[in-house]
């Protein structure tokens, strides 16, 4: 079934129904919102059925004259977004029309967008709707006996509002892991936490003592999903097992919504070991390329 599918640059795009769309996605995600992608992207254009049924962004970037789609840093995943009886029926139609104006393309689409073809990434997502004492129950018996020992110790719960601390220790404690992610992305990513704790979406909170905290983290809180966007801990709080507490209490915060603990992957192993313990389910997203260069300038992405 053919259908309609307009291309739109950015600034012809009506952000009040583009973010309509997202927000009523079955697959809603906070990366797709137009604010969002004008913080974190360089461009970004967006394909859209009918009056803003289905969309899908677009972040871009030129180089030796040729456009070409990207994975913004901190956009875990975007691809095709809207509510679930359209968007899987026409994930091909979208992939084909972007395919008509990129000649190359990278992109992690959505949990909802399998492709053929695809490569998945790892996320573990955790439903807060329950009681906490059930969600404790599936944690590993090793992370409960972590947690348990964190307590013992005296470690305390903060509720902050420091989100430049914890990015700039997030950044310095993690930052050669992501040799693609770039000071300038920091600063978006810093800026864009300003536009969220102006939303009262942004949460920051701490674990440690009075005078000497010990470990950090930076969640989204939008759409009834929080977002683990960073977290971080100092070597003493390695120690105290701190993170495993922070962890541990931001869920027991929010159990009882109607809400979904994102832990934002992870593919690192030993990243993906912790958060499995925490009895999480695996949404995958899914790594999506094509190159239509011609083959002498296939070359110019490596």
């Amino acid at each position: 079934m053919n259908i309609s599918i307009q291309y739109l640059s950015r600034k012809s795009i009506e952000v009040r129904k583009w973010d309509q769309c997202i927000h009523a996605a079955s697959n809603s995600l906070v990366y797709g919102y137009s604010w969002y992608l004008d913080a974190m992207t360089d461009h970004w254009d967006g394909l859209i059925l009918n009056d803003y049924e289905v969309v899908m962004p677009l972040p871009w970037r030129k180089k030796y004259g040729i456009r070409y789609v990207y994975p913004p840093a901190f956009c875990q995943q975007l691809g095709v977004f809207g509510q679930q009886v359209h968007h899987t029926k026409y994930l091909d139609q979208f992939l084909n029309s972007a395919r008509q104006h990129f000649p190359f393309m990278e992109m992690n689409l959505n949990f909802e967008n399998n492709y053929p073809g695809t490569i998945p990434g790892t996320n573990f997502t955790l439903a807060l709707d329950t009681r906490y004492e059930n969600i404790f129950a599936e944690y590993k018996p090793t992370l409960q006996q972590d947690i348990a020992k964190a307590g013992k110790s005296g470690l305390q719960y903060f509720k902050t509002s420091n989100y430049r601390l914890i990015l700039e220790s997030y950044r310095h404690t993690y930052g050669h892991r992501f040799s693609h992610v770039t000071s300038e992305d920091f600063q978006k990513l810093t800026d864009l936490c300003s536009i969220l704790d102006k939303k009262n979406k942004l949460i920051i909170r701490e674990a440690g003592f009075e005078n000497n905290k010990m470990a950090g983290a930076l969640l989204f809180d939008l759409d009834n999903r929080l977002y683990l966007m960073a977290s971080v801990t100092s070597p003493e709080g390695r120690e105290y097992k701190a993170t495993h507490f922070l962890i541990n209490e931001v869920i027991r915060e929010f159990t009882g919504l109607r809400k979904t603990f994102d832990f934002e992957g992870s593919g690192l192993p030993g990243v993906s070991r912790f958060y499995k313990s925490f009895g999480p389910i695996n949404q995958p997203y899914f790594f999506f390329k094509h190159n239509g260069l011609p083959r002498p300038l296939r070359w110019f992405k490596k």
